[in-house]
This record gives structure tokens, C-alpha cells and sequence, in this order.
């Protein structure tokens, strides 16, 4: 049996990102870990937004059967 089998870990401790992950997730087990983004703090673009939420993700996969990586940051938003 795999042991990472419907355990899926979410790369912060945010409350909020965990449990937006476990309503999307209900039949999974549903851990969230602390982690390093890999960018900035802030992000300040849409591509370092999703270097960090890729970077997140991958650090923490593990024996998981998924790993889930969220990233905020600030970014323009053209024709605004």
C-alpha cells in the first residue's frame, strides 16, 4: 500500500490555504507544512507568483500522493 495514498500536504501553515485545500479535497487527508517560497516575500509579478507556488509544491511533495503549493503576490493587471 502506498503510504502517501489520499494524504495530500500543502506547502504553508496558513490556515486559510489548508482549509481552501481541504473544501476542494474533502475525501483526502489534508496537511499543511511550513516551507520557503523560493521568491521574495512579496512577490511582485505574475510569473514570480507562480515560481513560488511551483517551488512550494515541489519541496514539500515527499511520499504524498499530491502536494499543493499557493503563492499571493501583487501583479498588473493590464486594462485596469
Amino acid at each position: 500500500m502506498n503510504p502517501g495514498a489520499n494524504r495530500i500536504r500543502v506547502a504553508s501553515l496558513n490556515r486559510n490555504k489548508i482549509n481552501a485545500v481541504k473544501e476542494v479535497f474533502p475525501s483526502f487527508r489534508v496537511e499543511g507544512t511550513a516551507c520557503k517560497s523560493g521568491v521574495r516575500e512579496q512577490p511582485l509579478s505574475l510569473d514570480e507568483t507562480i515560481a513560488g507556488a511551483i517551488f512550494r509544491a515541489k519541496s514539500v511533495f515527499g511520499d504524498y500522493e499530491y502536494s499543493i503549493g499557493i503563492e499571493d503576490g501583487i501583479a498588473p493587471v493590464p486594462n485596469t
